[in-house]
């Protein structure tokens, strides 16, 4: 969560005024989730009527041909924008080329960059109609048509580019440093750039007839740009301040109950194994020291934000290693990604968590009867692809999972599945040459996609 100022760190009257965008995990989720399960057509029929209604004022002032033709992007980029949300909501493999170019470049942007292929149009939209409604569409009568043309020419610019100023990659805790640095602090005062910036393009212009006073106003209308944004990074804090603290009130409440029940049956188990006469076997004897240690662990897991930042500093080979020792099995690992940020590692940590365990169980099943020696290595791999998604595959000697076990109803299997798929991934199995299987869990990059 972003830190909240303390008596030691309060921050500066520009910071308090004009604060940073709420960089961390659950600021970018949230954000995420907005774009693409809550915001809806409204902005891109905002623009699309804000360009019809130019088109109506640029008839009344009898514009030129030249005139019109900066009008064109506007054209293309409302139907352009609505098309390309109608393929990606409709779940369907999208076949013309065009929408899905402008499809996987939301994917790539999103958590990474601000331009996407239908912001491409609207960069062009933009400073063409400003211009052409101040210079090239004539200062005659009706004199009223062309203060109304630059106020929605200047609506139709602070709806554009509060798009990107409100978009993922401000809220992404990776993007804090470098170029980005300059780029949030261009963010907190965009809004009275622009409005400076269209002051020098605009005022120089003939505006015969209309008040100073009126063109006063227009030109401030930019400054709405960065009200909106603050007031969504005002929303985005609050939001992500309240759930953080009631999926930590929710952990304690589970975790309390938790060792409530277990606690005190899995010590009695582990003592009685302990002092079993004659003693048990070294696999169940190391069980019984394992598992209060896990019961008892569970404590660390309260504060997602904090265990996730203390897993984090563990490699994943390491966490491999433990996960391995602590299933009593012998893993080769192999690891060919790019670092993985928090978000990404605890998922794979998830997954393996589920995976390997089963690929034990399954090994073990699978050895011929009286088999006492020791079983194959499970193969682990974590691997990044070139397209942005994440895969962790692991591979056993056992035979495929069947048909009516595979992501059963209501297992942990079909939970992982379905919570994959809902990061653009999915959960198979494959099946080797020599019968054997490989379980492969993908998704898309937490920073590079919608989870």
């Amino acid at each position: 969560m972003a830190d909240r100022p303390t008596a030691r760190s309060r921050p500066r009257p520009v910071e308090r005024w004009f604060p940073d965008a709420p960089a961390s995990d659950w600021a970018l989720r949230l954000t995420i989730a907005r774009i693409a399960d809550h915001d809806g057509h409204g902005s891109f029929l905002v623009r699309w009527l804000l360009w019809a209604g130019l088109v109506v004022m640029y008839g009344f002032a009898h514009a030129p041909w030249w005139a019109w033709l900066c009008l064109i992007p506007g054209a293309i980029q409302g139907p352009f924008e609505i098309a390309t949300k109608l393929a990606r909501d409709s779940g369907r493999p999208i076949r013309n080329p065009v929408l899905r170019w402008a499809s996987q470049t939301v994917d790539t942007s999103s958590g990474r960059f601000l331009m996407n292929g239908t912001g491409a149009v609207g960069l062009a939209a933009v400073p063409l109609q400003v211009f052409a409604t101040a210079w090239l569409v004539p200062a005659g009568e009706p004199t009223w048509a062309r203060p109304v043309g630059l106020a929605l020419a200047l609506m139709y610019l602070n709806s554009a580019i509060s798009g990107p100023m409100n978009d993922t990659p401000y809220y992404n805790p990776r993007n804090t440093k470098g170029l980005w640095r300059l780029g949030r602090f261009a963010r907190r005062y965009a809004g009275v750039g622009l409005s400076i910036v269209v002051l020098a393009v605009c005022l120089p212009a003939p505006w015969p007839g209309v008040p100073w006073q009126v063109m006063a106003l227009l030109m401030a209308l930019p400054v709405a740009i960065t009200l909106r944004t603050r007031h969504s990074d005002t929303v985005i804090r609050a939001s992500a301040d309240t759930v953080a603290e009631e999926c930590t009130a929710a952990r304690q409440r589970f975790h309390d109950g938790l060792h409530g029940q277990l606690t005190g049956p899995v010590k009695s188990i582990s003592r009685l194994i302990q002092d079993h006469d004659p003693p048990v076997s070294p696999a169940l004897r190391e069980l019984g020291l394992v598992v209060p240690l896990m019961v008892s662990g569970t404590s660390e897991m309260i504060d997602e934000q904090e265990w996730i930042a203390r897993s984090g500093r563990a490699s994943m080979r390491e966490s491999v290693q433990a996960r391995s020792a602590r299933n009593q099995i012998r893993t080769t690992y192999l690891d060919d990604a790019e670092a993985l940020d928090a978000t990404n590692k605890h998922l794979a940590l998830l997954v393996l968590a589920n995976l390997v365990p089963n690929a034990a169980q399954a090994q073990r099943r699978a050895r011929p009867e009286g088999h006492r020696g020791p079983t194959d290595p499970i193969s682990v791999r974590v691997h990044t692809t070139s397209d942005g998604m994440v895969e962790v595959s692991v591979g056993d000697d056992a035979p495929p999972v069947g048909d009516e076990f595979w992501c059963a109803p209501g297992t942990n299997l079909e939970l992982l599945r379905d919570r994959l798929r809902h990061l653009g991934g999915d959960l198979v199995q494959h099946t080797t040459e020599h019968d054997h299987k490989v379980i492969i869990a993908r998704w898309r990059h937490t920073s590079g996609g919608n989870p």
